[in-house]
């Protein structure tokens, strides 16, 4: 008994049917596969960068002097930055600092990301305080005619990180005490653009101590 034709032609074809829908169906599972282990690989060498980084940051803050390269993560470069100015060593913390300013800025000079933004903020933030720092310092020396150049720079710095975030209070802080130390010091010292036509009072009664927010 012959079988219709149509059949025979469907049976015919269906084992190389089945054998090429096995074959992409291996390649879909390998190539599954080889996804999940590159996602599984790049999770690994993430916690271990992250395990390297917090090591770094944590002998930084212990006053370790840890070399860090010019690619490392921000967190890492911030690190660098607060141990450099911890130790007055500020000439090297300047490229630390403008390098992460840089980052809070994409290059048609709108805000980047929160994360650069923050630790953009808090760099200007700690190099201003590290520049108040000597400035206050030679104030209670015999060195005053150096403090002027050094309150300005502070000054700049707190003006810089206000720009990137206006609501940083403890910046605005500084600056307003960086502004009446530059009004207070003697009129020798003080340049034509830090004049002030009000006559203020001595300030250093006013001050027990480091302004606040110094760290």
């Amino acid at each position: 008994m012959a079988g219709n034709p149509s059949s025979l032609r469907s049976l015919n074809r269906w084992p190389l049917y089945r054998r090429v829908g096995g074959r992409a169906f291996a390649w879909i599972l390998w190539l599954g596969l080889g996804l999940t282990l590159c996602a599984l690989l790049a999770t690994l060498m993430q916690l271990y960068g992250a395990r390297s980084d917090n090591k770094t940051i944590d002998a930084l803050e212990r006053r370790e002097d840890i070399v860090v390269v010019e690619q490392a993560s921000p967190e890492v470069s911030f690190a660098r930055l607060r141990f450099l100015a911890a130790v007055g060593r500020l000439d090297e913390a300047l490229p630390w600092v403008e390098r992460l300013a840089a980052q809070a800025l994409v290059q048609d000079g709108t805000v980047a990301s929160e994360k650069s933004t923050d630790i953009a903020v808090w760099s200007l933030y700690n190099m201003g305080n590290a520049r108040l720092r000597q400035a206050l310092e030679l104030l209670g020396s015999t060195r005053t005619e150096e403090a002027p150049s050094l309150v300005r720079l502070a000054k700049e710095y707190y003006v810089r990180a206000l720009r990137l975030d206006a609501s940083f209070w403890d910046a605005r802080y500084n600056l307003d005490i960086a502004s009446r130390l530059v009004r207070d010091l003697p009129p020798a010292e003080v340049s034509e653009e830090d004049e002030s036509p009000e006559k203020p009072k001595r300030l250093w009664t006013d001050l027990p101590g480091l302004p606040k927010g110094l760290p």
